[in-house]
C-alpha cells in the first residue's frame, strides 16, 4: 500500500499466471433464450455455462449517462435491444474511452468479463473500481482525479499507469 498526496506512478507488473487458468470466451456463440441477470455473479455463472444471458443497458448499471451513451453506441449490436449480451461481452477486450468528456465514472466496467485493456485517460474520474476485472493486462488512467486505486485483484496486470492523479492510496 502506497500512501502518498498526488503519486504519480507508471508500473509495470508481471506474474507467472499459467494459461490453464486463463477463462477464455468460448469460440462459439452462447446459445439459448436471452437470460437478463442483475449481477455480475450472475454473469460469470451464466458466461461460464455458455448460456445467452446479458445486463441492461440503463441507469441502474451504467449510472454515467456518458458511459452508458458510448456502451449503447459501441457495444450494443444488432440487435439494438439496450441489452449487452453475453456475445458483445466475450467479443470486447479493449476499451479506449480517453478525452471522452462525457464520462465522468465508469461504474459498469466490471460487467466487460473479458476486458484485458482499459484506456481512461483525461475523464476527470474520481473513483475506478476494476476489482472484477481480472484478465486486465493494461490499464492507462492517467490524469484523472482518482484517489484510491485498488489492483489486488488484477493478477495479470503487465502494464499500468496511474500518474497525474491525486492518489493517497494505491494497493497492487
Amino acid at each position: 500500500t502506497a500512501s502518498e498526496e498526488d503519486v504519480e506512478t507508471s508500473e509495470e507488473t508481471t506474474d507467472d499466471t499459467s494459461e490453464e487458468e486463463s477463462e477464455e470466451p468460448a469460440n462459439e456463440e452462447f446459445t439459448g433464450p436471452l437470460v437478463i441477470v442483475n449481477s455480475v455473479d450472475e454473469l460469470d455463472a451464466g458466461l461460464a455455462e455458455g448460456r445467452n444471458v446479458g445486463v441492461a443497458i440503463d441507469a441502474k448499471n451504467f449510472p454515467d449517462e456518458g458511459f452508458r451513451n458510448y456502451v449503447l453506441d459501441r457495444y450494443d449490436d444488432s440487435p439494438k435491444d439496450g441489452i449487452l449480451g453475453a456475445n458483445e461481452i466475450a467479443g470486447e477486450s479493449t476499451i479506449n474511452v480517453s478525452e471522452n468528456t462525457a464520462i465522468k465514472d465508469l461504474k459498469g466496467i466490471e460487467y466487460f468479463r473479458y476486458l484485458t485493456s482499459l484506456r481512461c485517460t483525461d475523464l476527470g474520474l474520481t473513483s475506478l473500481d476494476i476489482s472484477r476485472n481480472n484478465k486486465l493486462e493494461t490499464l492507462n488512467c492517467i490524469r484523472n482525479s482518482i484517489t484510491e486505486l485498488d489492483t489486488t485483484n488484477n493478477i495479470r496486470l503487465r502494464q499500468f499507469d496511474c500518474a497525474a492523479n491525486k492518489l493517497t492510496e494505491l494497493n497492487l
